[in-house]
């Protein structure tokens, strides 16, 4: 991996608060209540990102001065870079498991598998078999939800989803945020794929909660028509 230059977090930080606004530090706080918010919009954030990568500074070292309790917004400039990096498919993924430690609140776990997107589909297969280990109940729960989402947002088609099915069953959902990861994914595949998701439905082993709330989520979709919605209502349990 090239990555030659050197600079702190704080640097990084300093950048950041040139354009931090109280309004939307106060508005986003909200919505991103398990995160510590500076209160700079997203496009001058990414606009720093792109410039550590035109100035070739060392990502790792970035990350690796981060916890989770640093500023949303400076963990969000190195999810960017990562997903902007021209790097191989293998130093990419070393990235991404290093800016695990940094996955405390769904905001950020969200915002960076929707970055990576474009990786992931240019990957697909090689990057499905990097995230298979990541549903293990083993794991903290914020990287199993960045495995679901990551899922939902890529891997709904049928080829997949037999596998992903048989994920959830096992899955330990008594986390809040796995759990509504869960009944998304499902519901982003009824959408895709209505008679396999059903019979899944029909004798899937799900916790009550997250059937139900699976079915919820479908039910909220504009995608089935009224009769479909309510026939999902009668497999609620």
């Amino acid at each position: 991996m090239s990555t030659s230059t050197a600079i702190c977090t704080k640097e990084i930080e300093k950048i950041l608060c040139v354009q931090k606004d109280e309004k939307y530090r106060e508005f986003t706080s909200k919505i991103c209540k398990d995160d510590i918010i500076l209160g700079v919009k997203v496009p001058t954030v990414r606009k720093t990102a792109l410039s550590l990568l035109k100035h070739n500074y060392d990502l790792i070292s970035l990350i690796n001065q981060l916890d989770e309790n640093s500023y949303f917004e400076t963990r969000y400039c190195l999810a960017v870079a990562i997903s902007k990096a021209d790097l191989s498919f293998e130093d990419t993924i070393e990235l991404i498991r290093k800016f695990f430690k940094l996955l405390n609140s769904w905001t950020i776990v969200d915002g960076f598998c929707t970055l990576l997107k474009p990786f992931i589909k240019k990957n697909k297969n090689k990057f499905f078999e990097f995230i298979k280990p990541l549903f293990d109940n083993a794991n903290p729960p914020f990287v199993r939800r960045f495995a679901i989402v990551c899922a939902n947002n890529c891997y709904c088609s049928f080829e997949y989803m037999n596998y992903l099915f048989s994920v959830f069953d096992k899955a330990d959902d008594s986390h809040y945020y796995v759990h509504m990861a869960i009944a998304w994914c499902i519901a982003t595949m009824y959408c895709t794929d209505k008679d396999s998701t059903i019979e899944y439905l029909k004798k899937d082993k799900l916790s009550l909660k997250t059937h139900n709330k699976a079915i919820a989520k479908i039910i909220e979709s504009r995608i089935p028509s009224a009769d479909e919605k309510r026939f999902i209502r009668t497999l609620k349990k």
